[in-house]
């Protein structure tokens, strides 16, 4: 029969054993995909509000200030939805013959520049999330000199399933470790993992998102760089 090992990252601090200093609690990272994700939601709706404010003076403004304030997706998306309503107002609607001219003489803006607008916001905003991204790129990176050496997970502890002796290691991790970035950007995606796959057994990686699971796998297969 096969069996199933799991091997949890990241769910709790992990707790490991250092000689004489006894039993020390790795802290957790501030800064997760889910908190990453929450900010960005938010982040998300608060681009709206500034039509709220742009709304009423929406008839005065100039095509060029129109045009700056689209560099907020939402507020593209609803100066478009806006003009979509006016064009519904002079009963012809928005259809491909007009839809690139203002729906009425006191308007100048059309609904061809909000869809125009949204793709640049679109190619904008990839930009932006590439360079974050990869900025570790612009600024260089180093290699990190920490010594590891004592530090390993105390294999008797109850916080640990005992590994099985009549099973064949297949893969044998050893104190696995993986750093993106430098100074103050450094950040440790795996730290000092230690884990053994048998043979005959379907090991699984579980953990939240940015736990270190893909980076894991990754060293594995050698699909990450040193």
């Amino acid at each position: 029969m096969t069996s199933i090992t799991t091997a949890p990252f990241g769910f709790n601090d992990v707790t490991v054993y250092e000689g004489k200093k006894g039993y020390r609690n790795l802290p957790k990272e501030i800064f997760t995909a889910n908190v990453g994700a929450t900010a960005a939601f938010i982040l998300f709706l608060l681009t709206y509000i500034p039509y709220f404010f742009l709304q009423s003076r929406y008839e005065t403004m100039s095509i060029d200030e129109k045009i700056l304030a689209c560099l907020l997706s939402n507020v593209a998306m609803a100066f478009g939805v806006n003009t979509i309503g006016l064009y519904e107002g002079t009963t012809a609607g928005a259809q491909w013959w007009n839809f690139y001219k203002p729906a009425s003489i006191d308007d100048n803006f059309s609904l061809l520049f909000a869809m125009l607008m949204l793709l640049g916001d679109s190619l904008l905003y990839f930009l932006i999330a590439w360079y974050v991204d990869n900025k570790s790129y612009w600024f260089g990176t180093s290699p990190s000199t920490d010594d590891y050496s004592d530090l390993h997970i105390h294999e008797e502890s109850k916080l640990f399933e005992r590994e099985p002796t009549d099973l064949k290691v297949g893969i044998s991790i050893k104190k696995l470790r993986k750093v993106f970035g430098s100074g103050k950007q450094k950040k440790t995606a795996v730290a000092g993992t230690s884990l053994n796959v048998y043979e005959g057994q379907i090991t699984a990686l579980l953990g939240h998102n940015g736990a270190g699971k893909t980076t894991t796998m990754s060293m594995l297969t050698e699909s990450c760089n040193e």
